[in-house]
């Protein structure tokens, strides 16, 4: 169940990046976006709501700790320009970086 539930997460992900690679200004297929992004949400809440237990995959453990302390609001709305605070770039990053091996680890699923 949890395997399945990671990897639809990854795969979730996976077309939301497709998506976004394939909109243009000149093809805003905003409906397709919409689905993918719904999917998205409903994976990640699959996710979020998985009962914390002993035996939960690595890439799965990482990715929740760095959730938990991802850096003050203020830097998080902001992770794609400055982030005021250097420990906050550092939480972010390491957010990103487990985010990263959590979708690589479900495609392999």
């Amino acid at each position: 169940m949890v395997n399945q539930i990671i990897k639809e997460y990854a795969l979730a992900f996976q077309a939301a990046e497709a998506n976004a690679k394939e909109m243009t200004k000149f093809n805003p297929n905003t409906k397709l976006c919409v689905k993918r992004m719904d999917r998205v949400a409903e994976a990640e809440s699959a996710l979020f709501n998985l009962p914390l237990t002993e035996n939960l995959p690595k890439p799965l453990v990482d990715f929740f700790i760095a959730e938990l302390d991802k850096g003050c609001d203020s830097c998080w709305l902001s992770s794609r320009k400055d982030t005021k605070h250097e420990i906050c770039m550092a939480k972010i990053s390491r957010w990103f970086k487990t985010h990263d091996l959590l979708v690589e680890y479900g495609l392999t699923l």
